[in-house]
């Protein structure tokens, strides 16, 4: 629908405003180019990967492994998941299913904005730190 639509682009908005200020967090403080490539790659691809964007975070099923156990807590922790979920239900709207882990629009709205939240709270206080290099 078109409200859809608007709302999926307010929740895309809203987690790339939230990654926006982890880069600036994790570029404050660095002093080449490449380190910060580096590192965010460190930090981005593990999110992106683990986020349900290529395939839905399953269902934690009794019988699971701890190996599968650990992978699906470290899904459900990562804040890019419920982003990801919320864009999903919003555009697709949201078909229960039992074999996939789905958290409630009101969730997803409410962790992506925590999440952009404190990485404006962090990217504010990293900002007002002075550095060697401050000529003030």
């Amino acid at each position: 629908t078109p409200m859809g639509f608007l709302a999926s682009c307010g929740m895309m908005a809203l987690i790339a405003f939230a990654l926006c200020g982890l880069g600036f967090i994790i570029a404050w403080r660095m002093d080449s180019t490449q380190g910060f490539h580096a590192v965010m790659n460190l930090v981005l691809m593990p999110m992106w990967l683990l986020s349900g964007g290529f395939f839905p975070v399953p269902a934690l099923a009794a019988d699971a492994a701890i190996s599968e156990r650990g992978l699906h807590w470290v899904m459900r922790l990562n804040p890019l998941s419920y982003a990801v979920s919320g864009a999903r239900q919003l555009l697709m709207g949201a078909a229960p299913n039992e074999q996939f882990w789905v958290p409630s629009l009101t969730a997803c709205w409410a962790v992506s904005i925590g999440f952009a939240a404190a990485m404006f709270a962090l990217a504010t206080f990293v900002s007002k730190q002075r550095t060697t290099g401050d000529l003030l």
